[in-house]
């Protein structure tokens, strides 16, 4: 009877052993998972220069490209309400997506050569002699969030058709550039916080080929004419 406790007091030991080795096992384990990345990714390295230089191209094709035909500037509104009812071409008769590859070929190394990215760059070509107009009278400017800004100015508020163009114009601007932005993040897996760098890069590009006057966002959010 009293040998019970002993072999008792024995076995503890050696079981709290097995234990301890089986922890230090799965904790070694643990730490080989996490370092290949079973359980924790490691973040995506960012293409910088890869995307600044896409971001070069397209400024470049946006306001060096020359239309022949009518541009998205000319839109038709209605005298009455004031309100934007459509442009007066198909963009794509304007300039198709060949053309648009041509003028932008790091689209295909950013993962992003297809027809929502060249889409939303065609927008923009054709939309430049709307912007560019509204840019010089002081009506729209360049953010540091890389999108265009309705500054409001008395220019370009005479009347409600006037308004209505501008807020329109910037509208489809900004879908055009977001499309584009987001399309480069998610086809590289650079996460939402990517996003913000892909779009400081790009807000690089854009205040590098802005034409003298057009209104530029300073980091304090101030603003001052390039």
């Amino acid at each position: 009877m009293s040998q019970a406790p002993k072999e008792k007091e024995l076995r503890m030991p050696r079981m709290t052993a097995k234990i301890g080795i089986a922890a230090f096992s799965m904790m070694l384990i643990c730490l080989a998972s996490c370092s290949s990345g079973l359980f924790f990714s490691k973040p995506r390295a960012i293409p910088e220069d890869k995307i600044a230089a896409l971001g070069e191209q397209i400024e470049e094709a946006v306001i060096n490209t020359r239309l022949d035909g009518p541009s998205a500037s000319d839109y038709n509104i209605d005298e009455r309400t004031g309100k934007v009812t459509g442009d007066l071409e198909p963009l794509s008769l304007l300039l198709n997506t060949e053309q648009v590859r041509e003028k932008v070929p790091a689209l295909t190394e950013l993962n992003v050569d297809n027809e929502v990215v060249v889409s939303a760059i065609r927008g923009r070509i054709l939309r430049r002699p709307a912007v560019y107009d509204l840019q010089q009278n002081g009506c729209v400017g360049e953010d540091r969030g890389g999108l265009l800004k309705n500054l409001k100015s008395r220019a370009c508020a005479e009347d409600r058709a006037a308004k209505d163009r501008v807020a329109n114009i910037v509208l489809m601007e900004n879908r055009n550039r977001m499309t584009i932005y987001e399309q480069v993040t998610d086809a590289n897996d650079l996460g939402s916080s990517g996003l913000n760098i892909v779009r400081g890069i790009f807000r690089e590009q854009i205040y590098r080929k802005a034409w003298a006057g057009t209104p530029l966002q300073r980091p304090d959010g101030t603003w001052e004419k390039r």
